[in-house]
């Protein structure tokens, strides 16, 4: 199987007439770069999930699902830096990245780890007029909650058009740069609420035994 939290399998079995229970796991690495707000982000994303459903099949291999995903490992790491002289923006507030300490630092952006589950799809890994192969694909959508955005930097930031000098403070420990660093967590989370529905699409093939 291959879908939007990447590549894996899935075990099927028959539990009564039009009903079977499924399992599986998938997962996938890339590598992915971004800027925002004057910050480059070089992130690496990482897919992974194992979804149980329960499949009720009511016409020629349509079936609507309904179950949880037990383990949703979807995550973003990856670093954060501002190039010497750089401006970039923490909370809507200007800095400019230090010229002999330049800001650095780590991004990670966290999901729940379980989630409910509900879809529909077609096809049926346990085929009920002795085939042996089958294709199926699904459309599920998880309630997976709010992402969780933790941003850490280091260096000095400075005013803008100064970058070095009295006016540079350490981002690190400065309490203002650090309330900063708070509010521009919670507008990366903004930005990303529309994952609160996450969508679990899967296409595969499949062979009985």
């Amino acid at each position: 199987m291959v879908g939007t939290q990447g590549v894996g399998g899935q075990v099927a079995v028959r539990v009564i007439g039009p009903l079977n229970v499924r399992a599986g796991f998938s997962g996938l690495g890339i590598g992915y770069n971004f800027d925002n707000d004057g910050i480059n982000y070089g992130a690496h994303v990482r897919l992974e999930g194992a979804p149980v459903t329960a499949d009720f099949f009511f016409f020629h291999g349509i079936h609507v699902s309904g179950g949880a995903l037990l383990y949703n490992g979807t995550r973003i790491t990856g670093t954060a830096t501002v190039s010497s002289g750089q401006t970039f923006t923490l909370n809507d507030v200007t800095y400019e990245s230090s010229a002999t300490q330049p800001l650095t630092g780590t991004v990670g952006i966290t999901f729940r780890k379980a989630a409910p589950l509900v879809g529909i799809g077609f096809g049926n890994l346990v085929p009920r007029k002795g085939h042996h192969w089958s294709i199926t694909s699904d459309l599920d959508v998880a309630y997976s909650g709010s992402p969780n955005a933790a941003l850490s930097l280091t260096g000095l930031a400075c005013a803008p058009g100064k970058s070095s000098g009295g006016t540079c403070l350490n981002a690190a420990t400065d309490p203002t740069i650090q309330s900063n660093i708070v509010g521009e967590q919670a507008s990366i989370n903004s930005k990303m609420k529309f994952f609160k529905i996450y969508p679990v699409f899967t296409v595969g093939f499949g062979y009985a035994f």
